[in-house]
């Protein structure tokens, strides 16, 4: 979905499951739990990382390019 954003397409496609879940949330919290459960959304982003922190560059002695006047 974000590289649809990112690279900005006028259109992106979602898999079809995604219209199913404001449908599904008629179903009281249990079942919709169960059914979330049973078609992985509990799941989906279990093992996502992101992207690493920026390292913080300094240069020689900590300066850190600021100047004091």
């Amino acid at each position: 979905m974000l590289d649809g954003i990112e690279s900005g397409r006028a259109r992106l496609l979602l898999p079809p499951l995604v219209r199913l879940v404001p449908v599904l949330r008629v179903l009281p919290a249990p079942v919709f739990d169960a059914v979330a459960d049973l078609l992985g959304i509990n799941t989906s982003m279990a093992h996502f990382t992101g992207r690493a922190a920026p390292i913080a560059r300094t240069g020689a002695g900590g300066d850190d390019g600021a100047r004091s006047p």
